[in-house]
This record gives structure tokens, C-alpha cells and sequence, in this order.
């Protein structure tokens, strides 16, 4: 799949986590965490999703830190929500399985010496 495709794909994604902590952050909780989480969450996931969009060069150092940060956040979250109710947490396993690949795309672009601008 082309460069372009996909990250447009992965724009997708991020503006797709907007508006679930879109929703998160009206208090419509999708786990015990607080709503200033959520709010927290809207601003960084619309500028990976414009990042993604426009093909931005510096998107792995921010993606670096949303990866690392997500997989303790929402690997710890899961881990909890299944060990309380026994309940599988799937919104926190698809964040720990795209985030790792978005970042392995991005980091393959780069090592490749590629522009991720489109031309």
C-alpha cells in the first residue's frame, strides 16, 4: 500500500480517537478514568491525525511517546478491567496493536531516507 494510503489510514485512526475521547471527556465513560483524561487526549490525537494526514517528516518523535505512553496506560488498563470483572478491554488492544505498527511504518519510511511528503 502507498505511503499515502496508509497514513492516511492512520490519520484516520488518530481522528477516530478524537471523538472517543470526545466522548470520554463529556462523561460518558468508557473506563474509570477521569474526564480531564479524556479532554487531555482530544488536542493530541487531532494533531497526529493532521500530522498523519499532511504526511508531516517529525511525526516518530511525538508517535514515539503516544506508543510508549499508551502501552502503560492502556496496557495497565486492560490488565486491570480483565483481572476486576474478567471483562477483555478491546479498545485498549487495538490501541497496543496500531500504535506499535504506525510507529514501525513511520520508522521504515525513515531509515529508508524517504520524504514522507507526497510528490
Amino acid at each position: 500500500m502507498s505511503r499515502a494510503i496508509t497514513y492516511r489510514l492512520f490519520a484516520a485512526a488518530f481522528l477516530a480517537a478524537t471523538v472517543y475521547h470526545l466522548i470520554g471527556a463529556t462523561g460518558l465513560a468508557f473506563h474509570e478514568v477521569p474526564q480531564w483524561r479524556h479532554a487531555l487526549w482530544i488536542p493530541i490525537d487531532g494533531f497526529m491525525a493532521w500530522g498523519f494526514w499532511g504526511l508531516q517528516p517529525w511525526l516518530g518523535v511525538p508517535l514515539v511517546v503516544i506508543t510508549a505512553w499508551s502501552f502503560y496506560s492502556h496496557g495497565w488498563l486492560a490488565f486491570l478491567e480483565w483481572r476486576s470483572t474478567g471483562r477483555f478491554d478491546w479498545p485498549s488492544l487495538a490501541v497496543i496493536v496500531l500504535l506499535p505498527a504506525m510507529l514501525a511504518r513511520v520508522i521504515c519510511d525513515t531509515r529508508a531516507n524517504r520524504s514522507l511528503a507526497v510528490r
